[in-house]
């Protein structure tokens, strides 16, 4: 016996700004239904996926990726069965246009990031997806961790080099303004405390050639505040 599912005329006009980004199609679930690239009309191939018994209008998540642009896990409401829902917003992505980069020579290096006054100040490793749907976050947590993201923001304490990442320029703004002073440790070889201004919407490239002990014995001391 062959099964054949119910028919569907339900279409989704997908837009992002700017366009051809990668759109990965959830339903209330948490389900993949489908990934496309955008702009697109996205046709629904079973009603059933998204729209509950007995309801004819949906909602369905999408998780947006573009390679340069922050990440965005968003929703598109009050989609109707069977309707052409070509009317639904555009989905604006924020570019990531501030670099932080540090090398040193030789890498391995231990990086500690201080205000004006040489008070440690734990860093924002990797900004986290922020959510603007109302789903349970779990559902569409597994999808994240699948592309090397989660919904959570990492701050660490310290960063090794070579470091490379990528931020908004909300986020930047937010959260590297109070940083004056970068303080770089690595075992045999003198510490090095240098003045950096980390500038938002801009690459922040820093490179320091290390030199190793002239002593036989030297004792090094983490910056206060540091566990």
């Amino acid at each position: 016996m062959t099964l054949i599912a119910c028919g569907s005329s339900t279409t989704v006009m997908l837009k992002t700004k700017p366009s051809n980004a990668s759109v990965v199609i959830l339903n209330h679930k948490g389900d993949q239904k489908g990934k496309v690239t955008s702009d697109i009309i996205f046709k629904v191939k079973n009603n059933a996926d998204f729209f509950r018994d007995g309801e004819d209008i949906a909602k369905i998540a999408l998780l947006i990726t573009k390679q340069g642009y922050k990440s965005k896990v968003t929703s598109l409401n009050n989609i109707k069965k069977n309707k052409d829902n070509d009317d639904k917003k555009i989905i604006k992505l924020k570019e990531l246009n501030t670099h932080i980069s540090i090398e040193t020579n030789p890498p391995g290096s231990k990086i500690y990031f201080l205000n004006n006054n040489k008070k440690h100040i734990p860093f924002l490793d990797k900004e986290g997806v922020k959510s603007h749907y109302s789903v349970d976050k779990n559902l569409i947590a597994e999808h994240l961790r699948e592309i090397d993201q989660t919904f959570k923001d990492s701050i660490v304490p310290k960063v090794i080099t070579p470091f490379s990442q990528q931020y908004t320029e909300d986020t930047a703004d937010a959260n590297f303004k109070n940083i004056s002073k970068m303080y770089i440790i690595k075992q045999g070889y003198n510490p090095v405390l240098e003045d950096i201004s980390i500038v938002a919407g801009q690459s922040n490239v820093y490179s320091f050639h290390l030199k190793p002990f002239s002593t036989s014995l030297h004792i090094i001391s983490e910056p206060e505040g540091v566990e």
